[in-house]
């Protein structure tokens, strides 16, 4: 059974109306094992620039998982996604800051600038610029393939900035879908600004 909550100016609010809990920790762990897998299985698609891999799949993934799971889990799935990917032999070195940089900004940005699915396309702004700087100063020295910090930021933008885009409209699909409320994800929130101020006017109204 359902109990109503009054509200701060005393009408009574339908249990419906009540904010939505956040994903539990165990969701999000499930979840981020579930994109890891992902990530893996899409390994061969992916082109060469340089020494480094690029795999518009692992951005695509970093921008769903940072929405959907926040900047802590969203780190450890990309971080977990370069250790397989290398134990494997798909991958390089140049996965760690070429996966967690982008995976950990979207994470900080829908967290705690603004709680909305464009937060997926701030993915470039980590892998880029904090990725690329790293690969091109630690990753690329130490494996004999030294190039210009320029060239790196181009190869990782062009690998994130399309990873990026699709991992908008993965997010968007979901929503228009209704399975990410389905399995109760955070990523259902985005727009909780606006369910708040609805929420508002029908208390008001109601207190008519």
């Amino acid at each position: 059974m359902s109990v109503d909550k009054k509200s701060n100016s005393g009408a009574v609010a339908p249990a419906s109306s009540r904010k939505v809990e956040s994903t539990s920790p165990t969701k999000k762990i499930a979840l981020a094992a579930v994109l890891v897998a992902v990530t893996v299985v899409l390994s061969p698609i992916h082109f060469y620039i340089g020494s480094s891999k690029c795999f518009p799949a692992q951005h695509m993934v970093n921008g769903i998982a940072g929405v959907l799971l926040g900047p802590l889990y969203a780190t450890m799935m990309a971080l977990f996604t370069g250790i397989i990917r290398n134990m494997m032999g798909i991958g390089t070195l140049h996965a760690f800051p070429g996966g967690i940089p982008g995976a950990l900004v979207v994470g900080f940005v829908y967290r705690y600038v603004k709680k909305t699915d464009l937060a997926a396309l701030t993915e470039p702004l980590g892998t880029v610029f904090i990725g690329a700087t790293l690969s091109a100063l630690v990753v690329a020295p130490y494996l004999g393939k030294a190039f210009t910090i320029a060239f790196w930021w181009v190869a990782f933008a062009a690998s994130s900035i399309p990873g990026s885009i699709l991992g908008y409209i993965v997010l968007k699909t979901l929503r228009m879908s209704g399975i990410s409320d389905r399995l109760g994800l955070e990523s259902a929130l985005a727009d909780e600004p606006n369910i708040k101020r609805k929420t508002g006017n029908k208390v008001k109204s109601n207190g008519k």
